[in-house]
C-alpha cells in the first residue's frame, strides 16, 4: 500500500511513497499544482503507480492512488478526508479479496488467479 504524505517535493518524499526501494523505476510525470495540489505517476518494472491529492484552506483532502502489477493485479483507492471523517472507495482484483464495507471503506473486489511470482524488493540476498 502507498501512503501519501506531504506535498509535491519528489526528492524529499519518494522513499516515503514506497518507490525508491522497488528497484528500477522511471518517473513518467510529476506535477506540483500549488501548495495543496499535486500528482505523480511512475512506471515500475512493467507495472504502474500513480497518486494525486488536492486540499483546501480548511485542510480537507481528496485524492487517489492506484497501482497495477505486470501480471494484471490492480488497486485503485479514491478517498476524502473532511469534516465528516475519512472515507475511501477501493476497486481491486487482488487475489484473496472480497467485496466488504468495513468502517467507512467501500471495497469492490473482483479477485483474479495469478501465477506464483517471486517479487523481490531491494538487493538480492543470493
Amino acid at each position: 500500500m502507498l501512503y501519501v504524505v506531504g506535498n509535491c517535493c519528489w526528492g524529499r518524499w519518494r522513499a516515503r511513497l514506497g518507490v525508491a526501494w522497488l528497484g528500477h523505476y522511471r518517473r513518467r510525470s510529476s506535477l506540483c499544482l500549488g501548495r495543496r495540489h499535486w500528482r505523480a505517476c511512475f512506471q515500475l518494472l512493467g507495472g504502474r503507480i500513480s497518486q494525486q491529492e488536492t486540499g483546501d484552506e480548511r485542510n480537507f483532502k481528496t485524492g487517489s492512488y492506484s497501482y497495477q502489477t505486470p501480471d494484471g493485479v490492480y488497486r485503485t483507492a479514491n478517498y476524502v478526508a473532511d469534516d465528516q471523517g475519512f472515507r475511501v472507495s477501493i476497486d481491486t482484483n487482488e487475489p484473496g479479496t472480497k467485496a466488504e464495507n468495513p468502517a467507512d471503506v467501500t471495497l469492490n473486489a473482483n479477485p483474479i488467479e495469478v501465477p506464483a511470482t517471486a517479487y523481490t524488493f531491494g538487493k538480492s540476498k543470493s
